[in-house]
């Protein structure tokens, strides 16, 4: 109960946060960077397999996004709007750095559990189908949202989405044996 409440909460003070931070509030938009540091993160993970890369592009997404702040229109939509900046910036540190190979799988965490066991099965989803999965479950966007931030049709984020359901499913499968 106490979780759905404080999520309740931060839901509510987040537009307050980010229309406070649009008026150059650092500490602000540093609370609610903080809020979705780990998306941002699993989402450069899926451009770069070095984590000095991923750790390059959520940094220069971030400056980006604090200097054009006063830009953002909708306070209620900060975490899309920075979601969609970091996208372009792993897309264009992509482009600008052609050698760089797309990565193949997460890297491998140090921790055990369920939280590895989900981690190692995303890691062996494709790109294109691990970063859509991410933002569907880890960043809790609609298909239609997701489809505006990779700016795919809705079926083709349906599709990479069942697409990882199965792969997850027969990777998670000796999970419940256990």
């Amino acid at each position: 109960m106490e979780l759905v409440q404080t999520s309740v909460l931060m839901a509510e003070e987040s537009p307050t946060l980010a229309q406070q931070a649009a008026q150059g509030d650092a500490a602000a938009f540093s609370v609610l960077v903080r809020r979705c540091e780990g998306l941002l993160f699993s989402i450069a993970a899926s451009y770069f397999s070095q984590p000095g890369d991923r750790a390059d592009a959520v940094q220069e997404a971030l400056l980006r996004a604090w200097r054009k702040i006063s830009s953002l229109r909708q306070p209620q939509y900060f975490q899309t709007w920075l979601v969609r900046i970091l996208i372009n910036e792993c897309k264009s540190m992509r482009r600008r750095r052609q050698d760089l190979p797309l990565p193949d799988a997460l890297p491998v965490y140090q921790e055990s559990g369920p939280a590895l066991d989900i981690r190692m099965a995303l890691a062996s989803l494709d790109r294109k189908t691990r970063l859509a999965a991410t933002l569907y479950y880890f960043g809790q966007y609609s298909v239609s949202e997701i489809s505006s931030l990779l700016r795919v049709p809705a079926g083709t984020v349906k599709s990479r989405l069942h697409r990882a359901r199965i792969q997850l499913k027969e990777e998670l499968k000796d999970y419940d044996e256990r």
